[in-house]
């Protein structure tokens, strides 16, 4: 049998027609599938996946013995893969390196803000888990009213507020910046702030920084946390 499955096989080969590599088919369908990466980063290893695949069924078209058809979608999938994949390693890299630059500046001004006592413009910089709780009724929108009142009050007594309204005007020096998702969504921005006149040293603030996915218009950025070190 096994004579006779090597007789079949090269009289294969001399009739022109060879077996097609399953490799090489399945490379060309992860390289069109990596089409998702570009979509959304986090189907990276599509691309990779499809790389990998492809550089094995080119060796499997050209083995030694018993060659395969299919070295065409071997480099049609290399090709979709690999430029897929940098398409999309390209687009994440500069849209997160946006996404820091305006995390950080949302974070300096609102240390700005609350520094130079400007309550109002840090409170609108604020998402509502970086507000005080109120226990009045909100019956006419979150910052007015009785609720908007006593919101301040609280906002002012914050452990975080109060220190960096105590520092008063200062410019604030950003000491790092890091990503807590691999999308650049949030950030957590550390901030040191001089301190105000007769103490010495700076104020460590770490302030959290998110995107807001309500907003579909506009790219707007809000403070979901704020906590001294």
């Amino acid at each position: 049998m096994q004579y006779a499955d090597k007789d079949a096989d090269k009289d294969n080969s001399e009739d022109g027609y060879l077996p097609v590599s399953r490799l090489a088919i399945a490379a060309a369908v992860v390289g069109v599938a990596s089409a998702a990466a570009v979509a959304n980063p986090l189907f990276l290893v599509i691309p990779l996946v499809g790389a990998g695949l492809s550089v094995a069924s080119l060796a499997d078209v050209d083995r030694e013995g018993s060659p395969k058809a299919g070295r065409l979608a071997a480099l049609a999938g290399l090709a979709l893969s690999i430029g897929f994949g940098l398409q999309s390693a390209v687009h994440l890299g500069v849209s997160y390196m946006g996404a820091r630059g305006r995390a950080v500046a949302i974070a300096e001004a609102f240390v700005v803000a609350a520094g130079e006592q400007r309550y109002d413009d840090a409170i609108v910089m604020c998402r509502y888990d970086a507000l005080p709780d109120t226990t009045t009724p909100q019956s006419s929108g979150p910052f007015n009213g009785e609720a908007g009142a006593e919101m301040r009050e609280k906002f002012v007594l914050m452990p975080t507020i109060a220190t960096l309204a105590s520092c008063g005007s200062s410019e604030p020096r950003v000491e790092q910046s890091r990503s807590e998702d691999i999308e650049g969504e949030s950030w957590v921005v550390t901030l040191a702030v001089p301190s105000g006149e007769g103490a010495s040293g700076d104020v460590v603030i770490d302030v959290t920084v998110s995107r807001d996915p309500t907003s579909m218009d506009t790219d707007r950025w809000l403070v979901t946390g704020h906590t001294l070190q």
